[in-house]
């Protein structure tokens, strides 16, 4: 699926992304989930995935 957003709101994604040494797309899919009241969601979203994998999404930052 392709979400198209804003390119302030693009950037504040990957700032936070960076900051939480996560994957903008996890970012996203956790904050969308949680909103929704699905805590469990979010986090098993992505609790497989390793730090490397995450950083590599963003091109390694």
């Amino acid at each position: 699926m392709t979400i198209r957003i804003p390119d302030d709101l693009a950037r504040d994604l990957e700032g936070i992304a960076t900051a939480q040494n996560k994957s903008v797309e996890q970012v996203a899919v956790e904050g969308t989930a949680l909103s929704l009241g699905q805590r469990e969601f979010a986090w098993s979203c992505f609790a497989g995935r390793s730090r490397t994998a995450s950083s590599q999404s963003r091109g390694g930052r």
